[in-house]
């Protein structure tokens, strides 16, 4: 009969990391489902058409409502975030911004040219939307 010789402890890998490592999994799976569940997803979202000028984004659930909206030129849309964490919404081109807003807090944007804007949440950047002017 033999002895194994025990594997070295400085190659073992240490149970904290091991743990933190599971741990971090776990949360972008859960941000992976999150997001494979339409809470971000507007790709395949009918567009809510608005004619009016004065349009309000509701913030909550970690979600844009609507997700995808179309306005007419010379709209004012307001983001007003309900939830308790606090929220923002950035255009992926970088070209408007809300800033932070906390909760009940509103930042309105006014958009005189026609386009198509994908914007998100750069804190949960999984909240993402789509803004179309015409």
């Amino acid at each position: 009969m033999t002895a194994e010789t025990p594997e070295p402890r400085a190659n073992r890998l240490p149970l904290a990391v091991f743990v933190g490592s599971i741990v971090v999994l776990a949360v972008a799976v859960l941000a992976g489902l999150a997001f494979s569940s339409g809470s971000g997803d507007d790709a395949a979202a009918t567009p809510t058409v608005i004619d009016d000028l004065a349009v309000t984004i509701e913030i909550s659930d970690f979600r844009f409502q609507p997700p995808n909206l179309s306005v007419p030129a010379g709209a004012t849309v307001t983001w007003v975030n309900h939830d308790e964490a606090p929220h923002d919404s950035e255009a992926r081109a970088g070209r408007w911004g809300t800033g932070l807003l906390k909760r009940d807090e509103e930042h309105s944007v006014t958009f005189d040219q026609p386009g198509t804007w994908a914007y998100y949440c750069t804190i949960h950047p999984y909240m993402t939307a789509t803004l179309t002017v015409r």
